[in-house]
């Protein structure tokens, strides 16, 4: 039984800490794609390379709190102006 608690608390772990590294080889993928693609930008690109494998683990995440802020909200603000969602076919300006 012990076991297999620790099993069942150490895999979930163990799955997000796999797909944070497999987003992290992604934006190194990326930077190489852009890399290969743009010469000209080479100095600029690798003076920033950090973020390309450092931030790209934290997108799925970011993605994640906006699917539950929409999923449980019906307010949007867009370019300075505030909406309502009254249903599927209106929307009411609030503010801005």
């Amino acid at each position: 039984m012990k076991l297999t608690m620790q099993f069942v608390l150490t895999l979930p772990l163990i799955l997000i800490l796999l797909l944070l590294g497999l987003a992290a080889i992604r934006g190194t993928l990326r930077l190489a794609a852009v890399l290969d693609l743009l010469p000209e930008w080479r100095d600029t690109l690798l003076a920033y390379a950090w973020a390309w494998t450092l931030l790209a683990p934290v997108v799925p995440f970011v993605y994640l709190y906006n699917a539950a802020v929409a999923a449980f909200s019906r307010k949007i603000r867009w370019r300075g102006i505030r909406y309502e969602l009254v249903s599927a076919h209106q929307t009411r300006q609030i503010a801005g």
